[in-house]
């Protein structure tokens, strides 16, 4: 810790990451979808990220609107979106990561800080402690006296 200044300062001190989280709403309204930027990655979100989801009816709904020789192109396509998915999740935990080691580098520089300051308070201390016993004024009684 050196220099003039007693608290240094950080080089990522004011500077924020832009988060991307991977789905961002369009510029406008709120009632407009949501948008990932992959359209395989949107079909599945509208697809299959609907509350109250469930497999069987969609299922027997697409069987019901599909020819059953249809099924093996719907699985490619189903593997599709879920590697698109799969890929997502890994850049999000990635990113994740990323802001943890960041987080835990801070910490840890704060943590140094933290000890410098409290050596610094201990020594002001000390020497304040040791100030105690001076006898300032028997000092000036023998400049005055003389």
């Amino acid at each position: 810790m050196g220099g003039s200044s007693m608290m240094p300062t950080r080089p990522n001190q004011g500077k924020q990451k832009q988060k991307h989280w991977g789905i961002a709403r369009k510029a406008g309204t709120a009632d407009e979808p949501a948008s990932s930027g992959n359209a395989d990655l949107d079909a599945a979100i509208g697809q299959f990220g609907v509350h109250g989801f469930n497999e069987e009816k969609w299922v027997h709904e697409f069987l019901r609107k599909h020819a059953v020789n249809e099924l093996p192109e719907e699985c490619d396509r189903l593997e599709k979106w879920m590697d698109v998915i799969k890929n997502g999740l890994r850049g999000a935990v990635l990113e994740q990561y990323e802001y943890f080691v960041e987080a835990s580098r801070e910490m840890s520089t704060m943590g140094r800080e933290v000890a410098w300051i409290r050596t610094l308070v201990e020594r002001q201390q000390e020497t304040l402690m040791s100030m105690r016993n001076i006898d300032f004024g028997a000092g000036f009684e023998d400049v005055e006296d003389g």
